[in-house]
């Protein structure tokens, strides 16, 4: 899985399943019993940050004023 986010659409959309991911992962107790969904939400999730990190980097670099 790899995720590109090029929009704010898709910005807004990435942060909205990442938050609900964290949710859900937060609520897990026992990661050495997950199975193959779980695994799959860990790295859906981690994907995302990712793409996330990835966007809001690039952002800040269009958003920067260069003397």
């Amino acid at each position: 899985m790899s995720f590109e986010i090029t929009t704010q659409e898709q910005y807004y959309s990435a942060k909205q399943r990442f938050s609900e991911l964290e949710k859900w992962i937060e609520k897990m107790e026992n990661f050495s019993k997950w199975g193959a969904h779980q695994q799959e939400a860990i790295a859906e999730y981690s994907d995302l940050n990712t793409a996330l990190a990835l966007y809001e980097g690039d952002q800040f670099k269009k958003n920067m004023i260069w003397f």
